[in-house]
């Protein structure tokens, strides 16, 4: 096993409440992305809504809908971001649902095992938002590799 995952964070704002009927299609398609990415080669764990009150809280509005994952690798993140059918489906349909952030999506790694919080997630994004890339918190687009472990 790996000494590092990575984890990644997404956030979205709905263009109109969470309930409104316009985003019917949204919540009708993203159970299947779910279940996509459980059954994902590489794919470890998934934040569940089940926190969502925690999560309005942490990001102070309604409209925001959130996605953490923790994966094996960047290759399995992107191998399912941009490959898998139902998810690349759903992202090219995001502008019917979401407005644009500056920054929605950070990636960074995690010891094997560590189970990031919404409080980190949101930590990350507003790092990378006010310092850029960095090792802390990355893009795909501007990648970091994982810290190398000193074997004794």
């Amino acid at each position: 096993m790996p000494d590092y995952h990575l984890a990644q964070i997404n956030i979205a704002k709905f263009r109109k409440s969470r309930a409104h009927p316009d985003n019917r299609d949204f919540y009708a398609a993203i159970e299947s992305v779910h279940k996509a990415a459980d059954e994902h080669a590489g794919f470890v764990w998934r934040w569940t809504e089940d926190d969502m009150p925690v999560a309005i809280r942490q990001f102070r509005n309604p409209k925001i809908t959130i996605n953490m994952t923790v994966w094996e690798s960047l290759e399995a993140l992107g191998a399912f971001a941009y490959r898998q059918s139902n998810h690349k489906t759903v992202f090219a349909r995001k502008d019917d649902w979401f407005e644009p952030l500056p920054v929605s999506v950070a990636l960074w790694w995690v010891p094997a095992g560590h189970l990031p919080s919404i409080e980190e997630g949101k930590e990350r994004l507003d790092y990378l938002e006010t310092h850029g890339p960095s090792e802390r918190a990355f893009t795909f687009k501007e990648r970091f590799p994982a810290p190398v472990s000193v074997q004794r």
